[in-house]
């Protein structure tokens, strides 16, 4: 290590700016030596493409894998997707004729039948014999009655979990 000057740490700033240009102008002659050999070039591209054949090959072993598992891919959700549109076009034309049907219909269709002329003579209602029974005439309807309700007994406290 270099002694200290009267100039303090300056000295040591100096020194180290030296050490790094010294090793930045070796790093670039030696870069500039192996970006301009051919070798360099080729081995660089089959490295390039290498790595593409292997993100092809991890694609398509994750595409098999979803498949044998039941887990649909993006060429089935597209599939998918493209049926819906196509079936909502169907449904919308559909409905758009059920409407217009509809319409037509509705200027075609003739007008209620006229009421009967002579009244149908109705069956006479007699009592049944449990209303009777009960004291319940004609006017009074029977309201529905709901089961009967098991009578609430106090619970005693348990003893087992007392707070404290």
């Amino acid at each position: 290590m270099p002694e200290k000057e009267p100039e303090g740490e300056s000295y040591y700033f100096t020194y180290f700016k030296k050490l790094y240009d010294s090793w930045e102008s070796s790093m670039s002659n030696a870069l500039e030596l192996w970006f301009k050999s051919p070798i360099f070039a080729k081995s660089s591209e089959r490295a390039v493409q290498k790595s593409q054949e292997l993100k092809s090959y991890m694609y398509d072993m994750m595409e098999r894998s979803l498949k044998s598992r039941y887990h649909p891919v993006k060429s089935d959700v597209d599939r998918i997707l493209k049926a819906l549109d196509t079936i909502e076009l169907k449904l919308a034309e559909l409905s758009l004729k059920i409407e217009v049907f509809g319409k037509g219909e509705k200027e075609k269709a003739p007008s209620a039948p006229p009421p009967p002329t002579s009244p149908t003579p109705q069956p006479k209602k007699t009592k049944s014999p449990k209303v009777e029974e009960f004291g319940r005439g004609k006017e009074e309807k029977a309201a529905p009655t709901a089961p009967p309700q098991p009578k609430k007994t106090k619970s005693k406290p348990r003893t087992g979990s007392k707070k404290k």
